[in-house]
């Protein structure tokens, strides 16, 4: 696997184009969202987050980007493990349009760290892998450094 799809919180920078658009996050775990969003605002980003814990809302979130409607975003993290639809098959979704094959960068923020799940997410056209923090700190610098 290339070092560079594995992405360090000091080494994500370079995966954004520093842009003022939306940062989206798909996870299906409200805690999650929750310590996201308190890191996320400590972080003092100045992008809108915006988060979703269902895939349907998400995917329509983004035919809204195709219709106009809303922003697209700069960057997506989205969560590997979901029980209605996982994040290969939103990644699939997402980069099926030829509007969204490369933009947004789609990261996946997940708690994996199997070989397996990083070869697939680069297949589907992920732009990087993350491992989900362990820390409120880690959380922060992740946000400051993109």
């Amino acid at each position: 696997m290339e070092e560079q799809f594995v992405i360090e919180a000091q080494n994500v920078k370079k995966f954004t184009r520093g842009l003022q658009k939306p940062i989206v996050l798909l996870d299906d775990d409200d805690a999650q969202i929750r310590l996201v969003e308190t890191c996320y605002k400590m972080s003092k980003r100045e992008n809108q987050l915006i988060c979703f814990s269902q895939p349907d809302e998400f995917l329509k979130y983004m035919n809204g980007v195709l219709d106009g409607v809303n922003k697209k975003p700069e960057l997506v993290l989205l969560d590997i493990n979901m029980p209605q639809k996982d994040g290969f098959e939103i990644l699939e979704s997402i980069r099926s349009y030829n509007e969204f094959s490369e933009v947004p960068i789609v990261i996946m923020f997940t708690a994996s760290e199997s070989l397996q799940d990083k070869t697939k997410s680069k297949k589907l056209g992920a732009d990087g892998f993350f491992s989900k923090p362990t820390s409120f700190q880690d959380y922060i610098s992740f946000f400051q450094n993109i």
